[in-house]
């Protein structure tokens, strides 16, 4: 059995317009909008296949699957191509998929652990979510680590979230301590409200060659 999370799209490359080198990762946003019916195609094409593979082979596989998918144009509307397969969430798309799940994450995933998730309720999901990639200058090449991050003392306010990554800490102070340093996620109503809250935070955040793309969601806008 499974449960679906939603969609989420990350923006791979470094710089706006989607140039530059590829990254871990320069931000995402979910749910992401498809023609109507792909997610249920998704499912019954590469999910459910991949999960009879898993018992054919007597894996008891219990966790998270992470699918990366390419779509494309096909005859018959749009192609799915499956670009890889990770056994874990993903990072950034898990900072916009988690905060618009609803529902029981914590008992699905114990459910999931136990053998159970069958007997779980299916997961829901409200509003939409945007996240945002500060990295350090450089990155992904060589970058400068220990430089003070400000902005951090702000309260968040509703409907946006920091996450930490490449952070450590000298003292009372927080520092950056790798190429991407936080990661920034707007939460709303709609696409443009969480895209707003997310680059609003950002503004009150900095440090020495902070470095991001302005034009995360640039697709739901084309």
């Amino acid at each position: 059995s499974f449960r679906l999370l939603p969609a989420s799209r990350d923006h791979k490359r470094l710089w706006d317009g989607d140039k530059g080198p590829n990254t871990g990762g320069m931000g995402a946003y979910s749910p992401v909008r498809l023609p109507e019916g792909t997610l249920e195609r998704i499912a019954e094409s590469v999910l459910l296949p991949t999960l009879e593979g898993l018992r054919a082979e007597d894996i008891d596989y219990r966790g998270v699957v992470y699918m990366g998918l390419m779509l494309s144009e096909s005859a018959d509307g749009v192609g799915i191509n499956v670009v890889e397969y990770n056994a874990r969430l993903g990072d950034p798309e898990t900072q916009s998929v988690l905060p618009i799940v609803r529902g029981d994450f914590g008992a699905a995933v114990l459910a999931a652990a136990e053998g159970t998730l069958g007997d779980t309720p299916e997961l829901g999901m409200d509003g939409f979510a945007l996240c945002v990639v500060l990295a350090s200058g450089g990155y992904p090449g060589n970058y400068e680590k220990g430089l003070t991050i400000l902005g951090l003392d702000r309260d968040d306010e509703p409907g946006s979230y920091v996450f930490h990554s490449g952070t450590g800490s000298d003292g009372s102070e927080i520092t950056t301590n790798g190429g991407r340093v936080l990661s920034v996620t707007g939460t709303g109503a709609s696409f443009d409200i969480a895209r707003a809250r997310a680059y609003d935070r950002i503004e009150s955040i900095g440090f020495k060659d902070m470095h991001y793309r302005r034009d995360i969601g640039w697709s739901e806008h084309s």
